[in-house]
């Protein structure tokens, strides 16, 4: 069985480095260290789910969101912004982050909140796919 795939985004390695540590065994993981690489390998790879730093250089977390928001093939994607700016994550929310976890960030709470995301982004999925035939015998 193959695991899903997460994109880690953050420009601290050591956060990166955590929340790979604290997913480990559960998702497969890619990373990115600013957002016009999270853009970019988000489109190329299609993740189960994004974990996103809202404070990165050559693009905000902030951008990264709205732009994924706008993109047809990348807004089915649940985000998950993690950040210690409360009121930066709580707009993020209102223009369709999945979820925010504050920093610091420890390992259950984040596995817990990340299979909770994946699980309602797969529930609306199957909602938005159900086809019904109706068939008339005799």
């Amino acid at each position: 069985m193959r695991l899903p795939l997460l994109l880690l985004v953050d420009d601290s390695e050591a956060i990166l480095a955590y929340e790979k540590n604290a997913l480990a065994g559960h998702y497969s993981i890619a990373t990115a260290c600013n957002g016009v690489e999270a853009l970019m390998k988000a489109k190329e790879l299609q993740p189960a789910g994004v974990l996103l730093d809202l404070s990165m250089p050559e693009m905000s977390g902030d951008e990264v969101l709205a732009r994924m928001k706008a993109d047809a093939e990348l807004k089915r994607i649940p985000v998950v912004v993690i950040s210690s700016e409360k009121e930066r994550a709580e707009a993020c929310i209102k223009i369709g982050a999945a979820a925010y976890m504050p920093k610091p960030i420890k390992a259950d709470p984040l596995l817990a909140l990340v299979a909770r995301v994946l699980e309602e982004a797969r529930k609306r999925a199957l909602e938005g796919g159900m086809s019904v035939l109706f068939c008339a015998i005799g």
